[in-house]
């Protein structure tokens, strides 16, 4: 397993997680940048009721994905991740930290696993193309839940949108 695939997955794990939860997305990459190795923006959850715990799940996406594949990437993957941790937990007593951290990381890590099939063709797409919009992210999730060829899906996104930009 290479590092991009690594890098891929653990991406394509936050965006799945984020899109389940119901987060803004923003674009998603596997071209490293600013000491990162890839990014999954999502937009903040503050408005919403369960929004810190939800952030903090998709931040923790990354390793649990790694964990089930049996694959660690390095760990510059995770210093963004656990900044957003501590800055999102931060209000929390130490031993109350250590108590939610892990109850939202089991939380991420069954959520993975109840996506693993559309993880996997979000991050076979980051393979292919290194960085989707989050429009191209969404087509490529809603085609893997409905079990079609998410690449066919993507193709003709990316041919309607190429037609319309031309005809502008």
């Amino acid at each position: 397993m290479t590092e991009r695939h690594v890098t891929a997955l653990h991406e394509a794990a936050h965006h799945v997680l984020a899109y389940r939860l119901g987060l803004d997305l923003g674009p998603v990459s596997i071209e490293p940048a600013h000491g990162l190795l890839g990014v999954s923006l999502s937009g903040s959850a503050f408005d919403r009721e369960n929004g810190i715990s939800d952030e903090v799940t998709v931040c923790h996406a990354g390793r649990a994905i790694e964990a089930i594949v049996g694959r660690k990437s390095d760990e510059r993957q995770y210093a963004g991740d656990e900044a957003i941790v501590a800055d999102r937990l931060r209000t929390l007593s130490s031993e109350e930290f250590k108590v939610v951290r892990q109850r939202l990381y089991l939380k991420a890590l069954e959520l993975v696993r109840d996506n693993l099939g559309t993880i996997r063709a979000l991050a076979a797409a980051l393979e292919q193309h290194s960085t989707l919009s989050s429009e191209e992210a969404e087509i490529v999730i809603d085609a893997a839940d409905e079990g079609s060829d998410w690449s066919l899906s993507l193709h003709s996104y990316r041919e309607s949108f190429q037609s319309f930009s031309r005809s502008r």
